[in-house]
């Protein structure tokens, strides 16, 4: 739905039964351009060069032969990124969905020219039913992902993939067929490197185009998966960036030790809140 139009209770109920919810255009035509050239200068990777494919598309971060870029807590790295963990639209809406007392944790990530194309998590307790993360018994979970694109779906014609109720704590004893199926999907994440379009065979995954300025919010226990990318210059099926700054809230404030709007807990919460992402192809 559009940044402007808001059915927060809809956006919850997405949240809570698939583990995602869509917002169209949460950023300006304006703040995307100014963020595509804020991460052109800052990974040396260009959309022109991308475009053109072979040695006009280099960077200078960590990637595969500079093809891609990524910067771990970016957001928090670069002055330049910070507006994206304090946007009052993304704000307003992560506090209408999530809890009013919502704060920034500190994991974030700025990408570029990469997407993790296998099927995983991105919660701290990644086996399912395993782990803090899967109880919820004293309090709820109440931490989401937000990840901004910047790029087309022309340009890139990548998705972003859920499986949809994935995040759903188990209601007894994990069943030996579920167990199957969670290591199935393991499988499949390594053999996606081999063929990225392997993780479009599953037949009950969501597969989401975006637009530029568009966010997806979504509980990281999600199993999720980035998609293979196919720009017509370059020829090239490498996968383009899905997510770039990234910020973490926590939703009730007795998860989180900092009273501060922008922080991170010391506690063992710490992992729990709302990040926050933007990318660019």
């Amino acid at each position: 739905m559009e940044a402007d139009r808001m059915d927060y209770q809809q956006m919850r109920r997405e949240i809570d039964t698939k583990g995602y919810t869509i917002v169209r255009a949460l950023l300006t035509p304006d703040e995307v351009n100014n963020y595509i050239s804020r991460m052109e200068a800052v990974s040396g990777i260009t959309r022109s060069g991308m475009m053109q494919g072979g040695a006009a598309w280099k960077g200078t971060g960590r990637g595969s032969g500079g093809s891609s870029w990524t910067l771990p807590d970016g957001v928090s790295k670069s002055r330049d990124f910070w507006p994206v963990a304090t946007n009052e639209r993304l704000v307003n809406i992560v506090r209408n969905v999530v809890d009013p007392n919502v704060r920034f944790l500190q994991h974030n990530d700025i990408h570029v020219g990469f997407s993790a194309i296998s099927w995983h998590r991105d919660s701290v307790n990644r086996e399912f039913g395993v782990g803090p993360d899967w109880d919820e018994s004293q309090e709820p979970y109440k931490l989401v992902r937000c990840g901004i694109y910047l790029q087309t779906f022309a340009e890139s014609n990548s998705r972003l993939g859920f499986i949809p109720g994935s995040h759903q704590p188990p209601k007894g004893p994990v069943s030996g067929a579920t167990k199957r199926k969670e290591r199935w999907l393991k499988w499949l994440g390594a053999a996606n490197y081999l063929s990225p379009k392997i993780q479009m065979t599953i037949s009950n995954a969501d597969w989401i185009p975006t637009e530029p300025g568009d966010c997806v919010i979504f509980d990281p226990r999600t199993i999720h998966s980035g998609s293979c990318s196919h720009r017509k210059r370059g020829r090239t099926n490498n996968p383009s960036h899905h997510g770039t700054p990234s910020t973490c809230c926590t939703g009730s404030s007795h998860r989180s030790s900092c009273p501060d709007p922008v922080g991170h807990s010391a506690t063992r919460r710490t992992h729990r809140g709302a990040m926050v992402g933007a990318s660019h192809v």
